[in-house]
């Protein structure tokens, strides 16, 4: 198994753990990201807004940035609303 998973100093317990960790912080992570949307960007419909292609993201719907690891470029979107900057 180890092998499989490519590690070879984790106990499957010991990784097992480590995935629970990163599960745990992308749920806080989404939960955060939710409620900047709701309270920054005022989103009404968050699951509307995920799915919908944005211009400010190249095109891409905020969903399929958080699927690729980008949820960095919506969190600049917020940070920029927050400091007052349009668009």
């Amino acid at each position: 198994m180890k092998k499989a998973v490519g590690t070879k100093t984790f106990t499957f317990e010991e990784w097992r753990r480590e995935v629970d960790l990163l599960t745990q912080q992308k749920d806080i992570e989404i939960a955060r990201l939710h409620g900047a949307l709701v309270e920054i960007l005022h989103v009404t419909s968050v699951d509307s807004w995920m799915e919908t292609p944005n211009p400010s993201l190249d095109g891409f719907t905020p969903e399929d940035l958080v699927q690729r690891g980008e949820i960095d470029r919506i969190w600049r979107i917020i940070h920029r609303r927050e400091a007052g900057v349009r668009g």
